[in-house]
């Protein structure tokens, strides 16, 4: 069992919380250890597409200019090889798919109000900080690099429970937008009211999922952030995540290289 005093002196975000979640081992050495994250090819992708777009909303480069700034960069920014794979060169599949998105942006349809706009707030009792990517007039937006997400259709094997409808009436996990949902917590202390919108940008998808807010998936939300705070104070221990797949271990885990799971293990680097 981690000390109280310890975790008492953290600020939580919601990657800090969601880490315990799916691999408490990795949570273990990466927040109370304290041992040295490595970087993989799909952090490097996200943060490196997350930049050239911020970039664009502070104004500091017009549409016409994303594709060449990408082009120019992407070296010096993505450094590390992506994974093997039997099928397709990962690496150049994501690297056209970033191109092909910044040679078509068009821009945003919407005003902006803030660009990664750092809060610090509360969850529950549990100090939190979140760095909201555009704040919007009633919306949220948060920019991810995933493949697709959504559904056309719900069948059997799907729990309806589990699904929000969008607004284009595809269909989406609720698990998605878990992490808008605590921030609009901060977006209702700064503007006076939750937002109306919730908006992912898919920005290697080239597509756009947004929800109406609903207050009973807010408040999942939030009750799922206090209860895994709170099973981190009464662990007693940290094993692997049951669910954590064999690639994950390998490629993506920044503590890959600590962990006597994975494939890449070097032992203890603090």
């Amino acid at each position: 069992m981690v000390q109280d005093f310890i975790l008492d002196d953290f600020c939580w975000s919601y990657s800090r919380v969601e880490s315990f979640e799916r691999c408490p081992l990795c949570f273990y050495y990466q927040y109370i250890k304290q041992y040295k994250s490595i970087p993989g090819f799909f952090g490097q992708y996200g943060s490196f597409v997350h930049k050239v777009l911020e970039k664009y909303a502070l104004g500091e480069l017009a549409e016409w200019e994303l594709s060449s700034y990408y082009k120019k960069h992407y070296p010096d920014e993505v450094t590390v090889d992506a994974p093997p794979n039997a099928w397709v060169d990962l690496g150049e599949r994501y690297y056209h798919q970033g191109l092909d998105y910044f040679n078509n942006f068009e821009g945003y349809d919407r005003e902006i109000l803030a660009v990664e706009h750092d809060h610090n707030f509360k969850v529950g009792k549990y100090n939190f900080r979140g760095i909201i990517d555009l704040e919007c007039p009633e919306e949220i937006v948060d920019i991810k690099t995933k493949r697709e997400q959504h559904l056309t259709r719900l069948t059997k094997k799907h729990n309806p429970d589990d699904y929000i409808t969008m607004l284009d009436g595809r269909y989406i996990h609720k698990e998605n937008f878990r992490q808008l949902y605590i921030y609009a917590i901060p977006f209702r202390e700064e503007y006076g009211e939750y937002p109306k919108l919730l908006s992912l940008s898919m920005a290697r998808a080239n597509d756009w999922y947004t929800v109406k807010f609903d207050k009973k998936l807010f408040n999942e939300a939030h009750d799922w952030a206090v209860d895994e705070i709170d099973r981190i104070y009464n662990a007693k221990e940290f094993p692997k995540g049951r669910d954590v797949s064999e690639f994950w271990c390998e490629f993506i885990c920044g503590q890959r290289l600590n962990c006597k799971y994975s494939n890449a293990y070097i032992g203890d680097i603090p």
